[in-house]
């Protein structure tokens, strides 16, 4: 079906991320009969977060039993190799190290793994160093490391690409280089400005990433905000990537829902080191030096910044240093493969992670949906969100059934 701005639809989704398109392809699915719009304010799908990921398949061993990151990210893993297998989009299951380099981590590891069997996951162990290195010979730094063989590897733009071909052969409609700027709720319908004109629906689902708390209500807006965390990745030298074999991370602080800077053999045979999560100064900003006056201002002028400062000024002063400084960079991977220098790091892409912080200067951890009437709004989609796409996208769903009957 071709966009009219004239339609009346059924169902408009907001943000042709991954969230955006699982929600709207398994949508238009369940509802054949009825009209379904998504709109992205790019020129192509994928363009920030869900297209600058490292391309991991999690397993969900890092994440609470009976939380929603844990029971998404199960049900979305199974469901997300079921569609790449009939789609035929490529993935590889390389299983993942979990590495403790000093006695501190073992205990974390310990809990890991308890999180693991409560989670359902089969076949984890924890190795010492000699049954670790036969995994990843070169990562010496071992005093004991967590093995989780259902972690893998895919490129979620072919995901991302599949779903818009089969959501458009499902009837679906899309419209590219489409800003929302503002709705209005009038009796059944939502009047949605955008700089293509206005376009009426029934109901909205924002699925808008990094700039979701621009459409909250303002009882919502007192409690939530975005921060944007930039993570940076080098690659290896090809001469470089004969030491990873696939998965490599460290220990988690578990303060934090950041897994820290790891190694990744990606599907294309590419091993990338990263991401670090430095505090960006501009939500679209991927430079180093990128800096918005307005994001800026919504950062300082957030009362749960300066509570959080002051808690973690710490770990933010030496993400900082660490983002600018290439040295301290490879002495992070260092700690993961010794056998790594600093000219075997080649500078790669970067990306900004869409994290709510609370009023209170804690960051959100799981994921949230709400609705104001007709219009549902996806607050926290944070990682592993390109895992879990398919069971968030059926949750939400669920959500309006429950909210509608």
């Amino acid at each position: 079906m071709k966009f009219n701005k004239n339609t009346k639809w059924d169902c408009t989704i907001i943000g042709a991320g991954i969230i955006g398109l699982t929600t709207a392809y398994k949508y238009q699915k369940l509802f054949p009969n009825q009209k379904v719009l998504l709109i992205e304010k790019e020129r192509q799908i994928f363009m920030h977060q869900s297209g600058r990921n490292s391309g991991v398949i999690h397993s969900g061993i890092y994440y609470e039993p009976d939380s929603y990151k844990a029971k998404n990210c199960i049900k979305g893993y199974d469901e997300l190799l079921s569609f790449a297998k009939k789609n035929k989009v490529p993935f590889k299951i390389t299983g993942k190290l979990i590495i403790a380099s000093q006695e501190s981590d073992i205990s974390i590891l310990e809990k890991l793994f308890k999180n693991g069997v409560k989670n359902g996951l089969d076949g984890i162990k924890i190795l010492d160093k000699n049954e670790a290195l036969k995994i990843e010979p070169y990562c010496k730094n071992i005093i004991k490391a967590l093995y989780v063989p259902q972690s893998g590897i895919i490129n979620y733009k072919i995901i991302g690409n599949k779903l818009l071909e089969k959501f458009k052969v499902l009837g679906g409609t899309v419209n590219l280089s489409t800003q929302l700027f503002k709705f209005t709720k009038i009796k059944n319908f939502v009047n949605i400005q955008t700089n293509q004109g206005e376009i009426k629906s029934k109901k909205i689902i924002i699925c808008s990433g990094i700039s979701v708390d621009n459409f909250l209500s303002t009882s919502l807006k007192e409690k939530y905000r975005i921060f944007p965390f930039k993570g940076e990745y080098y690659y290896l030298r090809p001469s470089a990537k004969k030491y990873i074999k696939g998965l490599v991370y460290p220990v988690p602080n578990l303060k934090f829902p950041f897994l820290g800077v790891h190694l990744t053999k990606t599907i294309d045979g590419e091993v990338e080191a990263g991401p670090n999560a430095v505090l960006s100064l501009s939500r679209y900003g991927y430079n180093k030096t990128s800096f918005n006056l307005k994001d800026f201002f919504k950062i300082i002028s957030w009362k749960g910044f300066w509570i959080f400062s002051l808690r973690f000024w710490k770990i933010g002063l030496f993400e900082m240093y660490r983002s600018m400084s290439k040295r301290q960079f490879t002495k992070s991977i260092q700690s993961l493969l010794p056998e790594i220098k600093e000219s075997d790091l080649i500078r790669g892409k970067s990306g900004i992670r869409a994290q709510i912080m609370m009023s209170n200067g804690n960051l959100m951890d799981d994921f949230m949906i709400e609705n104001d009437q007709n219009v549902y709004t996806v607050i926290n989609a944070p990682s592993p969100a390109a895992t879990s796409a398919f069971a968030i996208s059926e949750q939400i769903i669920n959500y309006i059934h429950k909210n509608e009957s």
